[in-house]
């Protein structure tokens, strides 16, 4: 069977090409989104964990007598 000229390319394919380049368009859109919700979450967890740490002050505690 001959390709005659200005046939159509073949349709699975470029329906796959379409989904994959779809599915890739979508990824890069979200991307963003994904990084700053990744970053918010691990500045929560140190700043609850700074909240857990013990004070390290050396600072001499004054204790106050009647």
């Amino acid at each position: 069977m001959e390709l005659k000229s200005g046939s159509a390319p073949n349709r699975t394919s470029l329906e796959q090409l379409n989904k994959t380049t779809l599915e890739a368009s979508m990824l890069l859109a979200y991307l963003p989104i994904i990084v700053f919700e990744t970053l918010s979450h691990m500045a929560i967890a140190n700043m609850q964990m700074a909240s857990l740490e013990k004070p390290k002050s050396k600072e001499p505690t004054m204790i106050l007598m009647e």
